[in-house]
């Protein structure tokens, strides 16, 4: 293909993309199999066909839950009916109002048409249609969509894919190379890995995961709290029906900006969720890639690797079953460690800023994830105890460490603030030796405990050479054969002949070895180690290039079938959570870990936005939330302290200021909410807002300066490296 038609044919795709335009809006053709029937004498893709005997009046057909942005919707109902007794009722609740309206269907009409106008986010909706019980009541057709376009996804797709052409573009015809033309195989290789691995994303809705409501509930959090002008965000304003949620604190959710600013451009939620996970996919098999290749030096066992670990089972089962966005980002950034760590301890020690790198990545990823990716490292620093000891390793290793702690200082000083709070999360325990796996369920178990076929096959062909003596590099044989043993390791740590039960005995220990929750975490680090490995294997096992090439088509195709499988027996028939253009419940708590003990969440819905005082005597008024904020006004009469309850979860980093001036003191009020403490006979107007504790404050500033310090010096080292190509040049 040359530039012109190469021109031509990116015209021409980006024209087709402009032509999704319109279904840049919300629509939903009910298909009727799909609605929930009570008693129904015959339901098709045709129609949902009530008949009555005149005793047995209810709500006949009805819609699954779902939830709406504020907006005008348009719905539209198809029937036929010989009574004019029955009707569609509708019902939401938003925070301010609930929804409650009911339409006629006469017998008169054959459809129905109405106008649903929502002032705000409305949650929980449902439309029933409600059977009178007597004749009969044919339902043909059931829609409902917005009447403007919602969102933005098109054109933010369309950017997407004009850069990756344009990428392409100029790899392809721009300056041509060799180097050019092998940048341009390896792209469109992890591309190719990318899309196989998206597959499951390329429709108009997203399907049900395990954490998938706490992950999007965190997205939507942080679109309203950046909206709100918070930053940085310690707080969730919007969750749990604007109570808040202090998430941001113990689960780091710096990658979750890009969704969420996403989201402030207009995209879809599940719009904005389906281009993170094929980010995470792509970083995934570029790092995977990249790490490898540097620590091979062959480019094949780099892409091997990345396709081997891309479509690995737990890593779908980490992004879709489990839908445990944490812990894929972390999977993103093992490999850089791992080469990380080589380096530091084996190889170049100055490329120590590898281990800063993945190792922040990690941390500013998922929290359990960091905590056993140290242990792995300690162990593998304790076994090569006189490498690290070197001097410059140790100066190497110490500069790492100093600095990882630096940069992630604004995150770990109000973690650590919090983790001697009395919530959840830091009294949880579970039985740990209890959620252990069975040996066979390595190879091919219920689905998200597997490590796979695939990956067994590759680990198998190492071996095979090892026994046969066919690996001739010893440095690059010893280096996979501790890479086998610590995958094997990571494996039987997940199963039940690992003495789990004498370790959670052991003081202190113990403790600390719960906090993993399930040992089948460590397939995280079986799946990573092992992959690795596989590829190592398959390229030792096939010595011809071009057979070489055709092993790897092979294995690609291999694990697309495979990942197809996995995914067709553990995904794909999953119930449909939210379609394009809907909300997630902004209930998504988890299991509600970073509340205060004691509280009781749905009570929270309950209570509403009740502002309640102690004191008949109180007085109050005007309470209202802007921007996060909220303000209220209030007279206490008494001769005595009162206190005032609001609708919002007690934190120990709120400002509670009485006329702007005069700071109020608070504490945990009934249900953990926010208690205020009044002075007697005073009255006066007070702001609640979030706030950063001075620690804190002094954390941030650190880590920024660092940040900067940071670029600076990479800045400084690219200038260099530029002066010393045109000095060479000029010589």
């Amino acid at each position: 293909m040359n530039k012109r038609r190469y021109l031509l044919f990116c015209i021409f795709t980006l024209l087709l993309i402009l032509t999704n335009l319109k279904n840049d809006k919300y629509y939903m053709n009910y298909q009727l199999p799909s609605l929930n029937s009570n008693n129904a004498t015959e339901v098709s893709n045709k129609r949902i066909t009530i008949e009555g005997d005149g005793t047995n009046e209810r709500d006949a057909i009805s819609v699954p839950h779902f939830n709406l942005p504020k907006g005008e919707y348009r719905i539209m109902i198809q029937y036929k009916t010989d009574t004019d007794a029955n009707f569609v009722r509708i019902d939401g609740q938003g925070i301010k109002n609930d929804l409650s309206i009911s339409e006629e269907l006469d017998s008169s009409s054959k459809k129905k048409e109405f106008y649903l106008h929502l002032d705000e986010d409305t949650y929980w909706m449902n439309i029933n249609i409600h059977f009178c019980g007597e004749g009969e009541f044919v339902l043909k057709k059931l829609v409902i969509e917005s009447t403007q376009i919602t969102n933005t996804d098109t054109i933010v797709w369309l950017i997407i894919i004009a850069c990756i052409l344009t990428y392409i573009g100029k790899l392809a015809f721009y300056n041509p190379s060799k180097e050019s033309q092998k940048k341009l195989v390896i792209f469109l290789s992890l591309l190719t890995i990318t899309i196989f691995a998206s597959y499951p994303l390329f429709n108009n809705y997203l399907l049900g995961g395990h954490d998938i409501s706490f992950h999007l509930s965190r997205i939507e959090g942080i679109k309203n709290a950046l909206l709100n002008g918070q930053f940085p965000i310690r707080v969730h304003p919007s969750t749990q029906f604007n109570y808040g949620y202090a998430a941001p604190i113990f689960y780091p959710e710096v990658f979750l900006f890009i969704p969420a600013i996403l989201r402030i451009f207009g995209v879809s939620l599940t719009g904005s969720i389906q281009i993170f996970i094929i980010m995470i996919h792509f970083v995934t098999a570029w790092v995977m890639y990249f790490s490898v290749y540097k620590l091979s030096k062959v480019r094949s066992v780099g892409i091997v690797s990345s396709m081997i670990y891309t479509l690995a089972s737990y890593h779908l089962c980490d992004v879709y079953v489990r839908f445990a966005l944490g812990e894929a980002l972390a999977m993103a950034f093992l490999p850089l460690l791992i080469y990380g760590v080589y380096e530091l301890f084996w190889g170049d020690d100055r490329k120590w800023p590898y281990v800063v790198i993945g190792t922040s990545c990690i941390m500013q990823s998922h929290v359990l994830t960091t905590l056993l990716s140290a242990a792995f490292v300690g162990l593998v620093a304790m076994l090569g105890i006189k490498k690290v000891l070197e001097k410059n390793r140790l100066l190497a290793a110490v500069k790492a460490a100093v600095l990882i702690v630096l940069l992630n200082l604004w995150y770990l000083v109000p973690f650590v603030s919090m983790m001697k709070e009395d919530t959840k999360v830091s009294t949880l325990s579970r039985i740990i030796e209890d959620k252990t796996i069975n040996v066979m369920q390595l190879f091919q178990g219920n689905g998200m405990l597997e490590i796979g076929l695939p990956i067994f096959i590759g680990v198998a062909a190492f071996i095979y050479c090892l026994v046969m003596k066919k690996i001739e590099d010893k440095k690059q044989e010893s280096l996979v054969v501790s890479l086998l043993a610590l995958g094997i390791l990571s494996a039987f740590i997940t199963t039940n002949l690992f003495p789990w039960k004498i370790l959670v005995d052991i003081p202190i220990i113990g403790d600390r070895t719960r906090m993993i929750q399930f040992p089948w975490r460590l397939l995280v680090f079986a799946t990573v180690f092992l992959s690795i490995v596989a590829a190592y294997g398959l390229y030792y096992f096939v010595k011809a290039a071009e057979v070489r090439r055709v092993m790897m088509i092979t294995t690609f195709a291999m694990l697309v079938l495979f990942a197809s499988l996995y995914l067709k027996n553990n995904y794909l028939s999953n119930e449909i959570y939210c379609y394009k253009g809907e909300i997630s419940s902004n209930t998504g708590t988890g299991s509600g870990e970073y509340f205060y003990n004691g509280t009781i969440s749905n009570e929270l819905i309950e209570r509403g936005e009740a502002v309640e005082a102690s004191s008949e005597k109180v007085d109050l008024s005007n309470f209202q939330r802007i921007k996060g904020k909220i303000y209220l006004d209030f007279v206490n009469s008494t001769q005595e302290e009162q206190y005032i309850e609001v609708p919002l979860m007690y934190y120990p980093f709120y400002s509670v200021k009485m006329n702007h001036v005069t700071n109020l003191q608070y504490e945990r009020g009934e249900n953990n909410v926010l208690r205020i403490i009044i002075p007697s006979e005073a009255k006066g107007s007070i702001i609640i807002k979030s706030t950063e504790k001075s620690t804190w404050m002094i954390a941030d500033l650190i880590s920024l300066l660092t940040i900067a310090g940071c670029v600076v010096s990479l800045a400084r080292k690219q200038h260099k490296i530029k002066e010393k190509g045109k000095n060479e040049l000029i010589e």
